[in-house]
């Protein structure tokens, strides 16, 4: 990683790199930012449940 990067994911099959957020970083091989599932926060606030998973991104 570089001094820059503050963290968020790295794939090592092709070296790109995601923020935080999962948006791919400007510079890396990856066409897409990563696939963010459907979810749903409980009432109280303290838990969450993905509701809706998406099929395999195929990025790498």
């Amino acid at each position: 990683m570089t001094a820059w990067w503050l963290g968020g994911f790295h794939c090592p099959c092709h070296g790109s790199m995601y923020d935080l957020s999962g948006r791919v970083i400007k510079g890396s091989p990856a066409p897409h930012n990563m696939a963010v599932p459907e979810y749903h926060y409980a009432p109280n606030g303290k838990s969450v449940t993905i509701t809706k998973m998406y099929p395999k991104a195929h990025l790498c």
